[in-house]
């Protein structure tokens, strides 16, 4: 029995097993080069943690497990996240996409995630705004640091829309303001509009 288990692993890793059933999208062929180089690991409570870390990759891979409970997408080269990035993962507990090139999340990119995403790693990307239709009633706890955020009244009028862990808002620091004699300064969820 241990045996046929082992037999399966392998075989599953090297993509010789047909478990589409399992995956989002047609194929397993988001790049071969890139799901071979991915990191996956079976955690003893059946969920999977999946590190795309530096792989260059420029968009979200589309055959993830949906059992994927920690997503790992930091140090590649995305730029933006199209709607239901992620709406398969309805177990996905942690994300990671810091240290990418986002400048736009689409409206509805992390549908589907509002009840599990605990962690959202966006930091070290060129997001200026936030978009409440983008992060679609998220409750997570957001690492939103080095970022180059806008602050302006549409940025002060749309944050407390936000449904995001308060202390996320904590450290997100304004590098450019329309608002008059501000300069840099920590955003703060009081409008002054």
């Amino acid at each position: 029995m241990a045996l046929l288990l082992l037999l399966l692993l392998i075989l599953h890793r090297a993509n010789l097993v047909d478990d589409s059933h399992r995956y989002r999208g047609p194929t397993a062929a988001w790049n071969r080069v890139s799901a071979k180089s991915a990191s996956v690991r079976q955690m003893p409570d059946g969920g999977v943690t999946v590190r795309c870390g530096r792989l260059r990759l420029t968009q979200v891979p589309v055959d993830l497990s949906n059992l994927t409970i920690r997503l790992f997408l930091d140090k590649n080269l995305l730029r933006s996240l199209p709607a239901d990035s992620f709406s398969d993962l309805f177990l996905l507990d942690e994300l990671d996409l810091s240290h990418n090139q986002l400048s736009s999340l689409e409206a509805g990119c992390f549908c589907g995630l509002a009840s599990s995403l605990r962690f959202l790693d966006l930091s070290s990307n060129r997001l200026s705004m936030l978009d409440p239709a983008a992060l679609g009633g998220l409750r997570a706890h957001a690492n939103l640091t080095h970022n180059p955020w806008h602050c302006d009244c549409r940025m002060q009028l749309l944050t407390p829309q936000l449904d995001l862990d308060p202390s996320s808002l904590a450290e997100v620091v304004c590098q450019t303001s329309d608002l008059p004699n501000l300069g840099m300064f920590t955003f703060v969820s009081q409008s002054v509009c």
